[in-house]
């Protein structure tokens, strides 16, 4: 009966949105009256169908017994987001103020009922057959006779929800998977549903973001995400794991889920990761699950009308990248997430990835400071030089260092960093001055600008950066100078600024010498 009250409830022309029914009570002529959820939103309403269907926002009455007077007054700031599917278009409606709420296109008080007669056939078809429902449950409620007779009844044919349903403790599901569930019996597995967590979060997900709540309350608990396993029957909870541990914790009576359908635990978690991509809350953690689970790029998700910005995209591809035990790393945030999206996006061999952490790693317990920048510097080691059989010097070995100078790679990486970031900074900085406007600013307060040459300056920096990149894999005069100085660097950190500029310069003048570029104008030198 419930079920067919909240699909008429939910149909376009009434309150054009899922709903839970709570309560109700079959009246003269069987018209139907009681109280419904909206499924998504924090609010409830008040609801009569007859001839045609009304509604208003619930307020808290003395007679209420069963309701927090406190937790209404909050409450009633909620009643402003509705969507209008009349049109073909569903578009956001104009948000009304706290004494007001949305019926069709038009703002009411809260106090008034928003009536809306069905627009077609079909729909006055749906509300009268609810409505002799209706008749036939208030006959059975009043003569057991008739319930007994209902009970010989062909059984209603099984939906594909009752498994679940009755798992959860949930009295219906509606077509779309919304219920209201006993949380005590929704099941937790972080290892299948969260990757590897650490400590006592194994146990239950959760990680503490809600440790400071007191009091549960289901306008704001929004809809858990569950899966049931079709291999034990268990429901699952997918998304959702600190608000379910809270409800728990508080013993809240009842939840509002979404029933996932997934074929396994890795499409369901998919999903997950997919939903808090598409409501915006997603970032490269979800994205990096999303790939990982489901081998889908980004290109797919835009198919689906799913849009992604583009620096969460690339990060999660690049965490998507990582071996298994990198990548819980990085959940656990053992691993700073832009470190690791260095590594992912530039080696994609599992094993040169965990050579080149623990690399980083063990120099930074000795007090080297290693930057993102160095480690793309490393990355870029690993993935230019040539293959070969692996010996007992391992990623070092790879990388052409021989036993007595193996502990340069890192001070090498260092120096290339700062020589590509140097680079990089008299590119944007000459390319700005160099335009018209720029000078023209600069002049007003007294600055000589030499604007050809300063086109000139950036030009060369940007040659010297494509150059540099070519020549520091090569076996040649740069890299000669690259190795001279993290010799230098490796004995004299305290003077890293002087041996930078040194090289820096050697390194820029090799590079105008081999590949003939720059010769007006030369890199700043300070």
């Amino acid at each position: 009966m419930k079920l067919g009250i909240s699909q008429v409830l939910s149909l376009p022309f009434a309150y054009n949105a899922p709903v839970i029914v709570l309560d109700f009570e079959v009246g003269n002529k069987n018209v139907i009256k009681g109280r419904f959820k909206d499924a998504s939103r924090p609010r409830v309403f008040e609801f009569e169908i007859g001839d045609s269907v009304s509604f208003k926002p619930f307020t808290w009455k003395r007679t209420d017994s069963d309701v927090d007077p406190m937790a209404w007054e909050d409450f009633s700031k909620g009643y402003t987001y509705r969507y209008d599917a009349v049109k073909k278009v569903r578009k956001e409606k104009p948000k009304c103020g706290n004494t007001s709420y949305n019926c069709g296109k038009a703002c009411i008080s809260l106090n008034k009922n928003c009536k809306s007669d069905p627009p077609d056939k079909s729909s006055q078809e749906k509300i009268d057959k609810v409505r002799a429902m209706g008749g036939e449950f208030k006959q059975t409620k009043s003569d057991p006779t008739k319930a007994q007779e209902n009970n010989k009844l062909t059984p209603k044919p099984k939906g594909k929800w009752d498994d679940a349903a009755s798992q959860i403790g949930a009295e219906y599901v509606l077509s779309s998977g919304i219920a209201e569930a006993d949380p005590s019996k929704i099941q937790v597995d972080p290892k299948r549903f969260q990757y590897k967590i650490i400590g006592e979060q194994t146990k239950s997900g959760e990680v503490g973001s809600l440790s400071g709540v007191r009091t549960w309350d289901s306008n704001l608990g929004g809809i858990l995400q569950v899966w049931q396993d079709p291999g034990d029957g268990g429901v699952y909870v997918v998304n959702g794991h600190n608000r379910l541990a809270l409800a728990k914790k508080l013993n809240a009576p009842s939840v509002t889920v979404k029933l996932i359908e997934a074929k396994s635990h890795e499409e369901a978690r998919a999903i997950g990761a997919l939903t808090n991509i598409a409501e915006g809350r997603g970032n490269a953690m979800d994205a990096a699950k999303f790939f990982r689970d489901s081998g889908l790029t980004k290109q797919d998700l835009e198919k689906k009308g799913i849009p992604m910005r583009e620096k969460i995209a690339e990060d999660g591809l690049a965490l998507a990248d990582l071996s298994d035990s990198l990548f819980n790393r990085v959940v656990q945030g053992q691993i700073p997430e832009q470190r690791a999206v260095v590594i992912g996006s530039k080696i994609k061999d599992h094993r040169q990835q965990q050579d080149l952490l623990e690399l980083v790693e063990k120099q930074e317990k000795r007090g080297k400071k290693i930057t993102n920048d160095t480690i793309e510097e490393l990355s870029d080691m690993v993935t230019n030089t040539p293959t070969k059989t692996e010996s007992q010097g391992g990623l070092l070995d790879l990388l052409g260092f021989t036993p007595e100078t193996r502990s340069l790679a890192i001070e090498k990486a260092q120096i290339q960093a700062a020589i590509k970031r140097k680079l990089s900074q008299e590119k944007r900085l000459f390319s700005i001055v160099g335009k018209s406007k720029a000078a023209q600013d600069l002049a007003k307060v007294g600055n000589e600008i030499k604007v050809e040459e300063s086109k000139e300056v950036a030009d060369v920096a940007e040659k010297a950066l494509g150059a540099f990149d070519q020549e520091k894999m090569l076996t040649g005069r740069v890299s000669t100078l690259l190795n001279q100085a993290a010799e230098q660097l490796a004995t004299n950190q305290k003077g890293q600024d002087r041996i930078i500029k040194e090289v820096y310069e050697q390194v820029l003048d090799e590079l105008q010498k081999t590949y003939r570029f720059g010769k007006g104008a030369s890199v700043k030198r300070s």
